[in-house]
């Protein structure tokens, strides 16, 4: 049987936007994604029923320019009910968490 998938998040709060020219002229690149989160809980939810593939520090460092991406998570969705009709398995990759509380092997549960 097929899923749909939800936002991540209660409430959602954008805090960076793909290629926002603010954010280039401030770091001196471009940002390939949105940044968002949820102010009241900070929590990020699980899009459906799925798998941790990985989740830990992305960097050689927790903070500074080698924290690259920091903390990160990604989750295997699978018979995900696409918008085109199909049915497909969907990789999702979470990033800049203040914590995890996942390891690679778990399963999740929507929400």
């Amino acid at each position: 049987m097929s899923q749909r998938l939800t936002l991540p998040f209660k409430t959602l709060l954008v805090t960076a936007g793909y290629k926002h020219p603010d954010y280039y002229a401030y770091h001196k690149f471009n940002h390939y994604g949105v940044d968002c989160y949820d102010p009241n809980t900070h929590d990020v939810l699980a899009l459906g029923d799925g798998e941790v593939v990985a989740a830990g520090q992305d960097g050689s460092t927790t903070t500074g320019k080698l924290s690259r991406l920091g903390l990160v998570t990604v989750i295997i969705y699978r018979d995900v009910l696409c918008n085109n009709g199909k049915v497909c398995d969907l990789v999702t990759r979470t990033y800049h968490h203040a914590k995890v509380q996942v390891k690679a092997g778990d399963k999740v549960k929507r929400g």
